[in-house]
């Protein structure tokens, strides 16, 4: 019934296991194999995410479009995408295209694939907050419907803070003058993609499984790319305080992190000048700050005044 609903993604324990396939592939790793990630369509970041690869590849490869098994059947190109989808997320989702797997998913019932975190701190809080429950998820819209506010995310707001019964009439509404955006105004499927059955469906709360697959995609690309920036400014972070301490054993140390880190992220590497510029970039935003301010050249007459004559005289 699992996988009728939800398929193969849905099954108890699907994202630890993929997990686990990442962590001993980074065990197993070569430092000096350039193309370790890469796929067999020669991206080099093809397979970073074991998770995406399974279902924008090998799903796909077997059983979407081009697949030896939709040849057999002689399947549309339509028909053969929805059996691909069927696999990933479910046939009765796939084929109705109502996505029920958010209902009936057994993948997250003890472990929870958060949303890619900038910092360690932001981590931590998304791992505390897995353990508050509803009250949790009740601050939490009310603190985005905030924040949607602010952006001028009028309707967005009021779905969070409308309740469950209330919500998808809501969402119907965005969704056929808007079509499924992001909330910087990225668009995932125009308006013209909503038909009347979609809509009824989603006033129901049945959002579309197209959709929730596509955004599924791009939620995992998006972490991969996170991951990447992330390590990259830690990097550059450490060897910036290295070369303002003059540790030069730490410098070569970090030096050696960041040939790893060009090994491994060869399309992304950080080179001589992007290292030169990073710490020319810090040295100068020192040497114009005031007592430990720094602002843009723009705010500085009008800020540095207002911290004036607060520092002790002896340490001006």
């Amino acid at each position: 019934m699992t996988g009728l609903f939800v398929g193969v993604t849905g099954f108890p324990l699907y994202s630890l296991i993929m997990g686990m396939t990442d962590g001993m592939r980074e065990l197993l790793r070569d430092d000096e194999d350039e193309d370790y990630d890469e796929d067999d369509e020669g991206n080099p970041l093809g397979r970073r995410s074991t998770d995406l690869w399974f279902r924008n590849w090998l799903i796909p490869n077997y059983f979407g479009p081009d697949s030896s098994l939709a040849s057999f059947f002689n399947l549309t190109e339509e028909q053969a995408a929805k059996s691909a989808r069927g696999v990933e997320m479910g046939l009765i989702s796939s084929y109705t295209d109502l996505n029920v797997g958010t209902s009936t998913s057994l993948d997250g019932l003890w472990f929870r694939n958060d949303a890619p975190a900038e910092t360690s701190r932001e981590a931590f809080q998304n791992f505390v907050f897995s353990f508050t429950g509803p009250i949790g998820s009740v601050g939490a819209n009310f603190a985005g419907a905030f924040d949607d506010f602010e952006k001028g995310q009028i309707n967005r707001g009021f779905e969070k803070l409308s309740p469950a019964w209330m919500k998808g009439g809501l969402t119907a509404m965005r969704l056929k003058s808007e079509g499924a955006t992001t909330t910087k105004g990225d668009e995932l499927m125009n308006p013209e993609f909503y038909t009347t059955g979609k809509l009824l469906a989603q006033t129901l709360g049945f959002g579309s499984t197209e959709v929730a697959q596509v955004q599924k995609a791009n939620f995992m690309a998006k972490k991969i790319v996170t991951e990447i920036n992330r390590e990259k400014a830690t990097l550059l972070n450490r060897l910036d305080a290295a070369v303002r301490r003059d540790d030069d054993d730490e410098i070569d140390k970090i030096l050696e992190k960041i040939d790893k880190f060009n090994t491994k992220n060869a399309m992304l590497a950080i080179n001589g000048e992007t290292i030169s510029k990073s710490l020319q970039t810090r040295a100068e935003r020192r040497g114009k700050s005031y007592q430990g301010l720094s602002v843009s050249d723009k705010e500085a007459p009008f800020v540095y005044p207002l911290v004036e004559g607060t520092r002790s005289p002896q340490y001006k």
